[in-house]
């Protein structure tokens, strides 16, 4: 239904890949209390990573204080431990919610403000403020103080969440998968992490199609697709496009081996130049006949330039070259 694994499943898919990787989960919520964000500490013999993933089918995946306060912590945990981290994204945007038991007690006072009976208001009296109108006899709601996080509040915690990203990049720590689709601030979070790989049937977006076409007052979007699919890839947002789940947890684990992929200053490798005396070659081909790994990143953006990494010598470099084929666009 929601075009992802399920959160539960994902320690399972990674392990037949690599039958390795020990998952421990971390940050269990406390007993009976729901959270959308799960997280696991992932370690083999030759490194330690943490997975920080997005339970889709909680609240549609959408970021409520709890689930804002469990990412925060988790990455705050992996910028202390220096560990890279995969957020497997599968969500929506920020979670202001209803306070289900008050709703049914208020009324709306001639469109002008909402009020509570003063048969109700001992229900209610420790979770709300108030101000008595004689005029009416009714009290005036003037703020619902509980649960906490109910309102626009929530932002706050949002951006706490975008705070700790930003960090994280920083340190070239974060890595983001999306595995299912992704919207407001869940897609935020993951254009400031900047090392996104997409799964080409998830979109990735800020605000979601029926939002936009209402603003236009046309229906000029039919679905998410058209404004987070493909677009993303040419545009340069996303840097690697995987056709299925499978393929995308081969590449995350292949950037995770990189110990440096992420680094802001890894060297430049100088081409010799003999081999480009040819009219036309794939510069692709020379690469992979200097290096064993080479991982291209944007390779749909600006496809007139060829651009990755490559081990060479034990040592990771960036490549960045232009192209020397006829461009078929």
């Amino acid at each position: 239904k929601f075009n992802t694994i399920h959160v539960d499943d994902i320690p399972y898919f990674f392990q037949k890949i690599d039958g390795t990787l020990i998952f421990n989960e971390i940050f269990n919520p406390e007993q009976n209390q729901k959270n959308g964000i799960k997280s696991w500490k992932v370690n083999n013999k030759s490194q330690t990573f943490v997975i920080i993933a997005n339970d889709i089918t909680c609240s549609g995946g959408s970021f409520g204080v709890n689930e804002c306060k469990k990412f925060t912590q988790t990455v705050r945990f992996c910028i202390m431990n220096n560990y890279k981290y995969i957020f497997w994204s599968a969500n929506a945007g920020a979670r202001i919610q209803v306070s289900k038991e008050l709703k049914p007690f208020i009324n709306i006072h001639e469109n002008s403000y909402m009020y509570i009976k003063p048969c109700d208001l001992e229900k209610f009296d420790t979770k709300v403020e108030i101000e008595f109108i004689q005029k009416y006899n009714h009290y005036k709601l003037l703020c619902i103080k509980e649960p906490a996080g109910n309102g626009v509040e929530i932002l706050d915690y949002c951006a706490e969440m975008a705070r700790v990203m930003s960090i994280a990049k920083k340190k070239g720590l974060s890595l983001s998968y999306i595995s299912g689709r992704s919207v407001g601030i869940g897609a935020y979070l993951n254009k400031i992490g900047e090392h996104i790989i997409q799964k080409q049937d998830s979109p990735l977006l800020l605000t979601g199609f029926t939002a936009l076409n209402q603003i236009l007052s046309n229906n000029f979007y039919t679905g998410n697709h058209q404004l987070g699919c493909g677009i993303m890839d040419l545009n340069g947002i996303t840097s690697n496009m995987v056709k299925d789940d499978y393929d995308g947890i081969k590449l995350c684990l292949k950037y995770l081996s990189i110990n440096t992929v992420m680094e802001r200053n890894i060297e430049a490798y100088n081409f010799s130049e003999k081999y480009f005396n040819q009219k036309e070659y794939d510069i692709r081909d020379y690469i992979h006949s200097l290096v064993g790994s080479f991982t291209e990143m944007y390779a749909n953006w600006a496809p007139a330039v060829v651009c990755g990494i490559a081990e060479i010598n034990n040592k990771n470099k960036s490549i960045n070259r232009s192209e020397n084929l006829k461009s078929k666009i």
